[in-house]
């Protein structure tokens, strides 16, 4: 790009032209007019001599002032150029074919490791480098005098702030003519790049080196987790069948065990209606006793095999209405209501994809013990249901996972149904026994039952894939929450 007109570049053969041609101009137009006005040869003699120091007066003023201007033009350039190379941070530099240095920057002082007044002009390598490699950096520039060519190399360098990396290049320095006169370098220091290079890739390596293990322990850790769950699978496989073969066996034991219960029941009172009045009362009281055993063994073996049958059949759900479950219980239960003038209301109930006889087992056995745990006083037991999401249910409601199927989600609709009463209430400290099979907290004499009622709700209601609960205060009442599903988890299990 040029930043210069033609004629603000002077070149001396310009100069000469000019002067030349103004000089025949002035000499052959300023004789010719002599000659035509005078005629005295002193006169002419005196206007050739001043217009000698004219001639002489005028050029010198003109060629200084082209010199003036041609001096300002290279001192403009030299400064800029001289700006441009300070301003530069990395090294520059020239030396002459003597590999004497005859232009430098202060980026070249601080690659030297040298204060900013210290003279560099004038001095060789071996001024500022050890023998070794001063004689490398001399070779490098023999190099390109020969080649003729560009050298780019990176190479350390061992200066007064310690090791340094730097990228030179070198190339050649020609003069008007073309000829090569000497070397021209730029050096750029890397040493903090190099430095970040390095720690990158160590990091990298570090990095890839953790990704490794971390994968390594993944993959270790899965097949841990995959051995694991093909574990409890298993077990829960085993369990599973176990507790299907431990219902089985119940089933059949309880089953069996019928009819010898019903020969001695049947043996005990024929023994008793044909020998009464021979027999003393303490032997009759000893038979009342066998036949009195004999009926709640046959009553207890009717409830195992009503909590069997709860995991072993085979029913499927289907679309039923709660309340007609309901009034169906109530009818079952005409006799006990009467007999205790008990009050039972209850408010709408849902329609639900339900296993329709174990939902009125459940509820049959909840109203029975409402009804029969009340004392002296009238029972009074109200049911009612509402729909929520499962995840607005109260904690109580989710204290224990026993699903059989895939989990419900937190959205999914649920139905929260409770069971209130009057009755004689239950301290909390027993509130998770009562659901345990067998486990009692009364004595016969004081109330009727095997402990098994409250097991069968509760295995009812986790084969529905919810939870059954209770809140009871002694002497107040009890109510007891089951929430069940609006729809099975799994939708093949509903018939419509």
């Amino acid at each position: 790009m040029r930043f210069l007109s033609l004629w603000d570049q002077p070149s001396p053969l310009r100069v000469v032209v000019v002067y030349a041609f103004i000089s025949s101009l002035w000499i052959l137009l300023s004789d010719h007019l002599i000659d035509q006005w005078i005629d005295s040869v002193a006169l002419l003699t005196q206007l050739q001599t001043i217009k000698g120091w004219l001639f002489v007066l005028v050029t010198s003023g003109i060629i200084y002032a082209m010199i003036q201007r041609e001096c300002q033009r290279l001192q403009r350039a030299n400064a800029l150029l001289q700006g441009i190379i300070e301003s530069t941070p990395d090294a520059i530099f020239v030396k002459d074919l003597q590999g004497r240095y005859v232009l430098s920057n202060q980026g070249t002082l601080q690659a030297l490791g040298l204060g900013a007044e210290t003279q560099v002009l004038g001095c060789v390598d071996e001024d500022f480098w050890p023998q070794e490699v001063a004689a490398q950096l001399r070779a490098d520039d023999r190099w390109v005098l020969e080649h003729q060519d560009l050298l780019k190399i990176e190479e350390e360098l061992v200066t007064a702030q310690g090791p340094r990396v730097f990228l030179t290049t070198k190339t050649l320095w020609r003069d008007r003519q073309g000829e090569a006169v000497g070397v021209i370098g730029v050096a750029r220091d890397l040493t903090e790049r190099v430095a970040a290079e390095k720690a990158l890739r160590e990091s990298e390596t570090r990095y890839r080196t953790l990704s490794e293990t971390l994968e390594q322990r993944v993959q270790e850790r899965t097949l841990e987790l995959e051995q694991g769950q093909q574990q409890l699978t298993q077990i829960m496989a085993e369990l599973k069948r176990s507790n299907q073969e431990l219902e089985q066996f119940a089933y059949i034991v309880s089953h069996d065990l019928q009819e010898p219960l019903r020969s001695v029941e049947s043996y005990t009172r024929l023994l008793a209606e044909k020998l009464g009045d021979r027999l003393d009362e303490q032997t009759q009281t000893y038979l009342h006793f066998v036949i009195d055993g004999a009926e709640r063994m046959q009553q207890l073996i009717r409830d195992l095999l009503a909590y069997s049958r709860v995991g072993t059949t085979n029913r499927g759900f289907e679309r039923t209405d709660c309340a007609e479950v309901l009034a169906r219980v109530l009818r079952d239960l005409r006799v006990a209501i009467a007999e205790s003038q008990a009050t039972v209301t209850y408010d709408n109930l849902p329609v639900l994809c339900v296993d329709s006889l174990q939902l009125g087992q459940l509820l049959q056995n909840l109203l029975a013990n409402a009804i029969k745990f009340c004392r002296d006083r009238l029972p009074q037991v109200h049911i009612q249901a509402q729909s929520m999401p499962l995840d607005a249910l109260p904690a109580a409601a989710l204290g224990r996972d026993t699903h059989e199927t895939a989990p419900l989600k937190a959205d999914d609709p649920v139905w929260l149904f409770s069971v209130r009463d009057n009755g004689i209430g239950i301290r909390d400290r027993y509130l998770d026994r009562i659901f345990v099979i067998f486990k009692r907290l009364h004595t016969r004499r004081e109330f009727e039952g095997t402990g098994v009622g409250l097991a069968i709700c509760r295995k009812i209601v986790e084969r529905h894939q919810g939870r059954i609960w209770a809140e009871s205060e002694p002497g107040v009442g009890s109510t007891f929450y089951f929430w069940l599903p609006e729809q099975p988890a799994d939708p093949l299990r509903c018939r419509f």
